[in-house]
């Protein structure tokens, strides 16, 4: 049965709308090229015409001629169209004239001191200027019809494949093309010169060399350096330096050039030794994302005067000037995705983060047996501590407050509580992974025999070991407190501590065929991000200089006295992140929740140790038989899978990051895995006990 004639009317709109569009006949193509058409019709043209070669499918063979021989099968199938829309041309002179007329009245209207200074390269003056730059190019394009390179690059070359098959052209291939751009330049009399590309290098690198040489006289940049004067700097010449390299390339002196060329490379050597011992400051005293993106930029700059200078020199030819073409096209590319971006910006401040945790978390793995009891103790004295946390949140939840107020009021409980375990050396367990992971990570790149794998893998057994000992000491002392304060609030008013209808509920909320699964691993996360709250807070106290600035500061001394200046100093070094990282972990669990359920979504936070108290106090305000009724069953199954999710989730985020800081490659990770798979067959106790 047909379909009525408005559903296929819309049917077929569809189609068109995930259909590439019309490319055109290479004949019909090559017929219209029209060199006093308008800039914008041009330079569509071209990108039909590009289409056209570019487009996926196999290559046409037929009218070849036999002297391309069976070399076409080894060549790219777009190489083997442009050679055969080459040869149609070569068969049709009019058409020839005309197609190399367009293409150079296309090169002269593009603005070649642009595509030389500003093209593939960062532009703004600072990270969150770029970011908003690029959001803004993903969301609202530029016109591609400009004369400006690059935006017309993303209309020519869209995709990544299409640089490499710039680069992947033959030298046979470029020499034809060339001969195309050159063919029959006679007809242009009286047009202006067609190619300014020559022109404009040296005005290119004079004004290239100037912005870097006025970004690495930046006070930021010199204080990183460590220069003695900023005469001293490589960057305090470098002007002088291009302006000797042009004077001489205009002078045709080659030897002449070759001397300048190597003393101006030799120069840009030490601006980018300069750059590497910047970024080193950085990271031994502090990261600051501002910095690290006018240092990226900044090394951008120093590739791009290298190929100028380069092309200065009289370095030239088609292959060069398609290596050139394709480093445009990637470098044009990239500086459209944000991703790269904050790749690039924040993996400093992601290491300097990772290692100041890996830092904290050699301290919470137990490696002998006196560490493995000392876990235990620590654990225990958290359990201890929970049991008032968890108490503390019946109370701010039975005040019934306004919501965004018993958020505070969860905040405040767990923020204390959590600083309080700091400051005492006590443990709990589900802070420790997003800890521990980087400290993994920081073995993982410097596997390299067999020893150093074993090595490894006995570092992941004391790391779960620990773990597991960190939840057995929590969850062995919380269970008897949080009952024992029951009895004795019973035995004090005569009454539980809470209601039967809060026993149920939270009973019920904790159940394993419930939310608790979700809320546990969305606990997870937010543990993950406490950690990494903690280590930029220690990376913010090194990049400000807070503890010499205390140290340091003549109103705290007077005040307070030289003695307590320094004990501040020192202990703001030792728990200053630490408490962050708490005080951020309390303001998650307590306030996110309220935040989410505002805004419509219905979430929790399911905390394996406060929640394991908050059912054992359920539990304490019930007669014994309720032991082996299922809703305590699957309370209990609940609370494992909650400690479970808490702890592999966060595991999971923060090795996630430490790998992907570090650079540790993929075989490298596969090689772990399987050695870890031989352990667990081999000793399965070892993960659980200390040997």
């Amino acid at each position: 049965m047909p379909l009525p004639a408005p559903i296929h009317r819309h049917l077929s709109t569809v189609r068109r709308l995930f259909r590439p569009p019309d490319i055109g006949a290479l004949d019909g193509l090559l017929a219209h090229a029209s060199p006093k058409a308008p800039y914008a019709e041009r330079l569509e043209w071209l990108v039909s015409l590009l289409r056209w070669v570019l487009r996926p499918g196999a290559a046409p063979v037929g009218g070849l001629g036999a002297e391309e021989g069976p070399s076409v099968e080894r060549r790219h199938p777009a190489t083997t169209r442009l050679r055969f829309a080459l040869r149609v041309l070569d068969r049709n002179p009019a058409w020839k004239a005309s197609v190399a007329a367009t293409l150079r009245a296309i090169v002269r209207d593009i603005d070649a001191l642009e595509m030389f200074c500003e093209t593939g390269l960062p532009r703004e003056a600072s990270f969150l200027t770029e970011a908003i730059e690029r959001v803004m190019l993903r969301v609202m394009p530029a016109d591609p019809w400009r004369t400006e390179l690059g935006t017309a690059l993303l209309a020519l070359f869209p995709e990544e494949r299409h640089a490499d098959w710039l680069e992947a052209l033959d030298d046979e291939t470029l020499q034809l093309v060339a001969a195309l751009f050159a063919h029959d330049e006679g007809a242009d009399a009286g047009a202006a010169p067609w190619n300014p590309v020559a022109d404009d290098v040296p005005d290119a690198l004079l004004l290239l060399t100037s912005e870097l040489r006025a970004a690495g006289m930046q006070s930021a940049v010199r204080r990183r350096i460590g220069a003695g004067s900023f005469r001293d700097l490589p960057f305090f010449g470098l002007t002088r330096s291009a302006e000797d390299l042009v004077a001489v390339a205009r002078s045709g002196d080659g030897g002449v050039v070759v001397t300048a060329l190597a003393d101006f490379n030799q120069r840009l050597g030490a601006c980018a030794e300069a750059l590497v011992r910047a970024h080193a400051h950085l990271d031994e005293y502090g990261v600051s994302v501002r910095i690290v993106y006018l240092l990226e930029r900044m090394d951008a700059h120093i590739h791009r005067a290298r190929t100028l200078a380069s092309m200065l020199a009289g370095e030239s030819g088609p292959a060069f000037a398609a290596a050139f073409l394709a480093r445009l096209v990637r470098d044009t590319l990239a500086r459209r995705q944000l991703r790269t971006l904050v790749a690039a910006n924040t993996r400093l401040l992601a290491k300097k983060v990772v290692d100041r945790s890996a830092e904290t978390g050699e301290h919470y793995i137990a490696r002998t047996r006196e560490d493995y009891r000392a876990i235990l103790k620590a654990a225990a004295g958290g359990g201890v501590l929970t049991v008032a946390t968890v108490y503390g949140k019946f109370l701010a939840i039975a005040a019934h407050a306004a919501p965004l107020l018993q958020g505070l009021l969860l905040s405040a409980n767990y923020a204390v509580s959590f600083t309080i375990m700091q400051l005492g050396h006590l443990t709990l367990a589900t802070k420790q992974p997003a800890m521990t992971a980087p400290a993994l990570a920081a073995r993982m790149h410097k596997v390299e025999t067999r020893e150093s794998m074993d090595a490894l893998v006995d570092e992941i057994v004391h790391l779960l070991r620990s773990q597991v000992a960190s939840i057995f000491g929590n969850v062995a002392l919380v269970v008897p407190g949080v009952a024992l304060v029951a009895l004795l609030w019973n035995a004090a008013s005569g009454a539980p501590p809470l209601g039967a209808e809060k026993v149920a509920s939270t009973l019920h909320a904790h159940s394993l065929f419930g939310p608790t699964p979700l809320f546990a691993a969305f606990t997870g996360v937010l543990l993950w991000l406490s950690s990494l709250a903690a280590g930029w807070f220690d990376n913010w106290l090194v990049l400000r200089g807070v503890g010499a600035g205390i140290a340091h500061s003549r109103r705290l001394a007077f005040v307070f006295g030289r003695r307590f200046q320094v004990r501040l100093a020192a202990f703001l070094k030792a728990h200053g992140s630490g408490i962050a990282g708490n005080v951020v972990l309390g303001v998650l669990l307590g306030l996110t929740p309220e935040l989410l359920v505002f805004g419509g979504l219905p979430a929790d936070v399911r905390h394996v140790t406060l929640s394991t108290g908050q059912v054992a106090a359920a539990m304490a305000c019930l007669p014994a038989q309720a032991l082996l009724e299922s809703p305590f069953w699957m309370a209990v199954l609940g609370l494992c899978s909650a400690g479970v999710l808490n702890l592999g989730v966060s595991f999971s985020l923060a090795l996630s990051l430490a790998i992907r800081a570090r650079g540790v490659e993929a075989p490298q990770q596969r090689a772990l895995w399987a050695a870890l798979a031989t352990r667990v067959r081999q000793r399965p106790l070892s993960f659980l006990r200390p040997e």
